[in-house]
């Protein structure tokens, strides 16, 4: 992943975090866009397996809440992407819910898709 956009959720009292990129590094509207999501241990780097994960791209650009949410992605390995074609110029909100039977935990990240 790299560096230039990621951005880090984190939480101490579990030794997780959170690592979100997307790719185009500039978002374009109706072109695809790859949410990236690395879920490791604090300490060790380590990533956290087999996790269940459910990812919602929310905003309210035009007024009225727009959501839209995959649900049941599967990280074996504690890597997982989902493709999405954002709708508008604007902030967008994304939300992510990763679970397994070790850990449970909701993180959120920023996408800003700029006029061109």
């Amino acid at each position: 992943m790299t560096k230039n956009n990621e951005q880090i959720w984190t939480d101490q009292d579990h030794d997780l975090k959170i690592v979100f990129v997307y790719v185009p590094k500039i978002p374009i509207v109706d072109k695809p866009t790859e949410l990236k999501f690395a879920v490791q241990e604090i300490n060790t780097g380590e990533y956290l397996k087999d996790l269940e994960s459910n990812v919602l791209v929310t905003d309210n650009i035009s007024g009225q809440f727009r959501n839209f949410k995959f649900n049941n992605v599967s990280a074996p390995d504690g890597q997982f992407s989902v493709r999405y074609l954002f709708p508008d110029t604007g902030l967008f909100e994304i939300i992510v819910r990763i679970s397994s039977p070790e850990v449970q935990a909701l993180a959120t990240f920023e996408v800003i898709v700029p006029k061109l």
